[in-house]
């Protein structure tokens, strides 16, 4: 959620989230999913 609020990464954490790579990496990030 930091990175959400961070103004200076907010294009590489929008990139990121919207990127479909971020789908397979927010699994792992979160296997209790």
């Amino acid at each position: 959620a930091e990175a959400f609020y961070v103004e200076d990464n907010s294009r590489l954490g929008c990139q990121i989230q919207m990127t479909p790579a971020a789908n397979g990496l927010e699994v792992t990030l979160a296997p209790e999913t």
